[in-house]
């Protein structure tokens, strides 16, 4: 059903009356009943309704509108005209206000505004409208004692009133002269009758500081010699009353001056002279106790430190502490913070059972006996909670906050640590960006890179540099473990490092050793032209663990396809193919360089005559009889070289070897056969 207007009260705001100071309000109070097209109070709720102001009863021009929620209880509804979109309309002219609730069409009819809202008008009042009978007694101020009754002028002796016009003139009439012949006694004077000889004198303590102008007082007034200590009354003079520079020591008597008659707080330290006082004296009582005279200073800056510094004093005879066998304290806020004991120990207090040396160690640190040692500029600076940990350095542990059991030894280590524990960083720049834990890290840049890798070991100078987020690696020597990234490698000798990155489980033991894939362990580098030992390599062949066990290994067919060859090794080219020459110098950049006993082992190595066999012509003869042969290792990626395990022909070789046998009983079987005949 559509919603209609049943019925229409409109009232207004009344206005303030001092309407020239606060304005007149620019709202309109409104209530209405609203109900539907059935003549049914409509439900209780929020209604949207547009409101609109025209000029005529119908069509007219549309001056002012606003929409709004309006909240409707019984069917009555009171909003204010005016609160969201304010009225600027005059009211000099006749108005009717449309209503539409909901989107819907304008109600009919328009509601002509009565003359209410036109009290706006009243901010303007006709000229001569005001007359007396207009207003109530007593509401314009008529008086000068008061706000009521009439004022009434009257001369007093000696004076005349004479209006004209809007104008009164109060004139003084002239007067007759006369002698005073008596000034009686009173305050501050001695009386006495005047004759043409008489003085008034003053009394003493006659003048009081409320009896002189400000600066009323000066040099040409007073004679030399002639004020004396009766002649001021106690407190009777201000800077106020003297100008400045008027009153000069010639103008006091002796003595004239007591305490009495300086007030408190006027005498300054730049108003007393140095009156013969040299360096280092001080003031004090003589021995009779009836004057101040000056004296050197027994106790006092000569002899004490200055808080601005001293200057002239003695190692060995000046100094800052104790000389009755007592522990010496320096304390903040009268809080005892640093102790020096009579044995020398440097004890510090209510610092959370820490120690904190240097300028921001330790800034940040909650206090909660966290037990922590922070020696160095910055170093801690942002520890909050961690507890037991110990950096030494130039903002060593600088970032940590939570972190627990770390120890920070030299410039930047552990720098970026925040909540890791359990690290151990020795050596400038070590473990700088990790966050990680359980890492161990000495040397220069030891594991520099890390960042969330955990369990890792490094000793030697750029050791796991480039490890980031890499787990339970472990490099000793100098560049070991260097320039690429890998998980549970161990590598042990200078340079040694995987030739690619990505590998896990690898070892290379040696100066440049270069393991080649995941689960390889590389022993030397390609100069090495002899490993041994007393005993020959072990390998488990345990039969327990064996599975699958097939007799399906080829002899005499596999042997007889296979080539044995002599030939050379091209040392050089495999050095280069393994990176061998990349080293890192001093200051961390990357180098190719030749170590010259590299160089001869190589050139040493590469004229040697070797036997074997070509690992690529073995894997195709195997191949080709289809063959899963174990000897040939080949290369899972192009950072991988064929190799071949000479041990595992020696399975073939025995299976030939039986092949052989059985040959050769047939033969003897048959030679013995025919020799019967």
């Amino acid at each position: 059903m559509k919603p209609k207007i049943f019925s229409i009260i409109i009232c207004v705001l009344l206005f303030i009356c001092e309407i020239f100071s606060q304005g007149i309000p620019q709202t309109i109070n409104f209530q209405g009943v609203l109900k539907d097209a059935s003549g049914n109070i409509v439900s209780n709720g929020d209604y949207n309704v547009t409101f609109k102001i025209y000029n005529a009863e119908t069509g007219g021009t549309e001056l002012w509108t606003e929409t709004k929620l309006v909240n409707v209880v019984d069917g009555i509804f009171s909003t204010q005209l005016g609160s969201v979109t304010p009225i600027s309309l005059p009211f000099e002219a006749a108005y009717w206000l449309g209503i539409a609730v909901g989107g819907g069409s304008e109600l009919t009819p328009r509601v002509p505004f009565s003359s209410v809202p036109y009290s706006r008008m009243s901010l303007s009042v006709p000229d001569n409208s005001l007359t007396a009978s207009k207003i109530h007694s007593g509401q314009i101020v008529k008086s000068l004692n008061g706000l009521k009754d009439n004022i009434n002028l009257v001369a007093g002796s000696n004076a005349t009133i004479t209006p004209s016009g809007n104008d009164l003139t109060i004139s003084a009439a002239g007067g007759g002269g006369g002698t005073v012949t008596q000034v009686n006694t009173g305050a501050g004077l001695t009386g006495g009758p005047i004759t043409t000889t008489g003085t008034i004198s003053i009394a003493n303590d006659g003048i009081t500081n409320a009896m002189l102008q400000n600066n009323s007082v000066t040099s040409a007034k007073i004679t030399d010699g002639t004020i004396v200590e009766a002649d001021l009354g106690n407190g009777s003079v201000t800077s106020t009353k003297i100008l400045d520079a008027t009153i000069t020591s010639a103008k006091f008597l002796n003595d004239a001056v007591t305490t009495a008659k300086i007030l408190n707080g006027t005498i300054l330290l730049e108003d007393i002279g140095a009156n013969g006082a040299t360096a280092n004296q001080v003031i004090k009582r003589n021995a009779s106790n009836t004057a101040w005279i000056t004296a050197p200073d027994e106790t006092g800056a000569g002899l004490a430190w200055n808080l601005t510094g001293n200057a002239g004093t003695t190692p060995g005879t000046n100094f800052i502490g104790t000389t009755d066998a007592q522990a010496f304290d320096i304390r903040t806020n009268n809080i005892l913070r640093t102790r020096i004991t009579t044995k020398g120990q440097i004890e510090t207090y209510y610092t959370g059972l820490s120690v904190f040396v240097g300028q921001g160690a330790g800034a940040n640190d909650d206090l909660t006996n966290n037990e922590n040692v922070f020696v160095g500029f910055n170093s801690g600076s942002l520890n909050t909670t961690g507890d037991y940990n110990t950096a030494t350095g130039y903002q060593s542990l600088y970032s940590n906050t939570t972190g627990n059991d770390n120890t920070a030894i030299g410039y930047n280590s552990l720098f970026s640590n925040t909540t890791g524990e359990n690290n151990t960083a020795t050596g400038v720049y070590s473990l700088k960006h990790t966050t990680g834990s359980y890492n161990t890290a000495n040397r220069y840049a030891t594991l520099y890179f890390n960042t969330t890798g955990s369990h890792n070991t490094a000793n030697g100078m750029y050791s796991l540099y480039y490890i980031t987020t890499e787990n339970n690696n472990t490099a000793v020597g100098y560049s070991a473990g260097d320039y690429l990234t890998f998980s549970e490698g161990t590598f042990v000798g200078s340079y040694a490092y995987p030739s690619a990155d990505g590998y896990t489980n690898c070892m290379g033991l040696g100066y440049n050793a270069r393991p080649t894939g995941s689960s390889r362990v590389h022993i030397g580098n390609s100069a090495i032209t002899w490993i041994g030992g007393q005993v020959n390599w072990s390998t488990y062949s345990d039969g327990r663990y064996k599975k699958n066990v097939r007799e399906d290994v080829r002899g005499l067919d596999f042997i007889m396809k296979l080539r044995p060859v002599t030939y050379n090794v091209a040392v050089n080219e495999i050095s280069a193919f393994l990176k061998e020459d990349q080293k890192r110098d001093k200051d961390g950049n990357i180098t190719f360089e030749t170590n010259e006993t590299d160089r001869k082992s190589r050139e040493e190595k590469e004229a040697i005559r070797y036997t074997g066999f070509i690992a690529q012509e073995v894997e195709q003869a195997a191949t080709e009889l289809g063959f899963e042969f174990s000897g040939v290792e080949k290369p899972k990626d192009e950072n991988n070289l064929y190799s071949l395990r000479y041990a595992e022909f020696v399975v073939p070789l025995v299976k030939a070897i039986q092949e052989q046998q059985k040959i050769i009983e047939e033969l003897i079987r048959r030679i013995e056969a025919l020799e019967r005949k």
